[in-house]
């Protein structure tokens, strides 16, 4: 697992490698980064509103951040499961964020914690305690198979080998682990896809 105290080095790259492509893909996903997305819809700076959201304190442990650089946008439901930074992102300190990193709200914080979290980011308490992937980022992926297999894979970004593994690769196989996490629909099996077209090449 991603918060794995336990890590070793190459199990770090390979945790970053990850998500950077999922980054990437939520960003094509969506049509651009999360910051552009947030300041065409509303005008303001996501990183901004954030922060004023939230007081400039730390959610989990109400550490000052005002005047700090140490202070992270977290992605309240985890960037691991498809969702993009929007405006329901949390704000943490650098401390908190390591320790939550992709683990669903309702893995990290207790319910009165979920309670306070939903006033903040306007996410019901049900949908903070769901660790669902994000059904609407699967389907824009599944209407673009193609583009992800002969485009997204193949950019010079995807095919960086680090320590034998192609970042791809390593994409296919955590996107797989998402999907067979989702029980509202059927999807193919991406890893095989994957495969299958390795093998012609």
């Amino acid at each position: 697992a991603a918060h794995n105290p336990k890590r070793t080095a190459a199990q770090m790259k390979e945790d970053a490698a990850r998500r950077r492509g999922f980054e990437l893909l939520v960003e094509e996903l969506y049509g651009g980064t999360p910051q552009l997305r947030y300041r065409h819809e509303t005008g303001h700076e996501l990183a901004n509103a954030v922060f004023q959201n939230f007081g400039g304190h730390c959610f989990n442990c109400n550490r000052d951040l005002r005047g700090s650089r140490r202070w992270h946008l977290d992605h309240t439901r985890p960037l691991a499961l498809l969702w993009p930074l929007d405006g329901s992102a949390t704000l943490l300190c650098g401390t908190c964020n390591s320790e939550k990193r992709d683990r669903p709200p309702a893995e990290f914080y207790n319910d009165e914690e979920l309670a306070r979290l939903a006033k903040r980011t306007r996410l019901p308490v049900e949908t903070l305690k769901d660790p669902s992937p994000n059904s609407d980022a699967l389907g824009r992926l599944m209407k673009r198979l193609d583009w992800f297999f002969d485009d997204f894979l193949t950019s010079p970004e995807m095919v960086k080998v680090r320590d034998g593994k192609v970042t791809g690769e390593l994409l296919v196989k955590a996107l797989q682990k998402v999907i067979s996490r989702y029980k509202g629909a059927s999807y193919p099996d991406l890893r095989e896809m994957y495969e299958a077209r390795r093998s012609t090449e």
